[in-house]
Formats: structure tokens, sequence, C-alpha cells
């Protein structure tokens, strides 16, 4: 009963829930070139973040 109230929950949310799934899966490739930034560069996380996502964001486009 449980596991098909999960599921009725989840397909009803379904729509909402793509963005936060994309989100989770780009950060878990990002952060790997977050935690080289932030060591060779000396930048605090939240500057590496930022450069990182700049440039990613630059090579998309």
């Amino acid at each position: 009963m449980l596991i098909a109230l999960s599921v009725l929950l989840l397909w009803t949310v379904r729509s909402v829930l793509a963005p936060f799934v994309i989100g989770a899966i780009l950060s878990y490739l990002i952060h790997p070139l977050v935690r080289l930034t932030s060591r060779y560069t000396r930048l605090p996380r939240a500057g590496s973040v930022a450069v990182v996502y700049l440039a990613v964001a630059g090579l998309i486009t």
C-alpha cells in the first residue's frame, strides 16, 4: 500500500521533479571541477562555483 501511494505521489509531481533531478545530476558532474578550481586557485568555494558555472554556461552557449 505504501509503495503504491509513493508511486502515485511521484507520478503526480513528475513535472515538478524534473528540474530538481537535472540540477542534482549537473551538480554531481560539476563538483570535481569546483574542487579542482578551489584547490589550485585558492578561491573560496563560492568563487570556484561561480567560475565553473560561468565557464560551463559559456561552453553551452
